[in-house]
Order: C-alpha cells, then sequence, then structure tokens
C-alpha cells in the first residue's frame, strides 16, 4: 500500500482513537492528528477518515471502524499548538498532521476486526468504507 491508493478515485485513512478523550476532541472540535514522522506515506492527501475502537470502548465500539468524516483541510503544526495543557509531553515539538473535518458520521454497516490485531493507521478509500465487511478489505 505503499502509494496510498493511486488508483482509487478518493483516498481515505483509518485512524486509531486510543482515548476517550480523544474521541470527544474529534466530535467536538471535529480535528484529527497524526505524527508526520509515523504517518503512512501520502496521509496529507486523505480526503476522508475512519476511526478504529480499541477495547476502551466497550462492547458496542470496539474492534471495529463505526464512524468516518470528511477531511476539509489538512495542516503541519507542532503538538503544543494541539495541546497546549501539555507542554512537557516528550513530543511536544514534533510535527503532526492534523485533519480538519466535517459532519462526523456512522457508517451503515460498522467494520469489524474479525480477530485481534494492532492497528494504527490504515491507507484505504471512501469506496471500501463502505464495501468492507472486515478490516481486512481496507
Amino acid at each position: 500500500m505503499k502509494n496510498f491508493n493511486k488508483m482509487q478515485k478518493h483516498p481515505a485513512l483509518v485512524g486509531i482513537v486510543p482515548r476517550k478523550n480523544l474521541w470527544d476532541v474529534i466530535q467536538k472540535q471535529r480535528w484529527y492528528h497524526i505524527p508526520v514522522g509515523s504517518a503512512p506515506e501520502n496521509s496529507g492527501f486523505a480526503e476522508y477518515l475512519g476511526f478504529y475502537f480499541p477495547k476502551i470502548f466497550g462492547e458496542t465500539m470496539r474492534y471495529k471502524v463505526n464512524y468516518y468524516a470528511k477531511v476539509k483541510e489538512v495542516d503541519i503544526v507542532k503538538r503544543i499548538q494541539l495541546f497546549p495543557e501539555e507542554k512537557e509531553h516528550q513530543r511536544a515539538n514534533q510535527d503532526y498532521y492534523q485533519f480538519h473535518l466535517g459532519k462526523i458520521k456512522e457508517l451503515p454497516e460498522p467494520i469489524p476486526s474479525l480477530r485481534w490485531r494492532r492497528i494504527v493507521h490504515i491507507p484505504t478509500s471512501y469506496e471500501k468504507l463502505f464495501t468492507a465487511k472486515e478490516i481486512n478489505d481496507l
């Protein structure tokens, strides 16, 4: 997936929501962040973001992509700009993609992970977000 699905009409990225407080940020402030240094190639070109939820989100949400949003704009900012209250964070001065999002929408059918796996970011397409039956289809 090195070329971030160049053949896809609408590139998308599925990202993990590792903590409940970050889901609050995504929903209320409508932005998502990824460290530039560990982001998939061409992440800045994603037109859509899907959100994968780990175990801490409970039985109904965990291990699935349940929601998505259109990316309105992408900036590169220092982490300290995103979380000014975390001045002492070890990555406070590192560059992050900040994805400004449109309305957060629920997928018609969640995309489950049929077995446990470590998921961080998955390059995919808008089309696959609506046709995937499970994570491997992305």
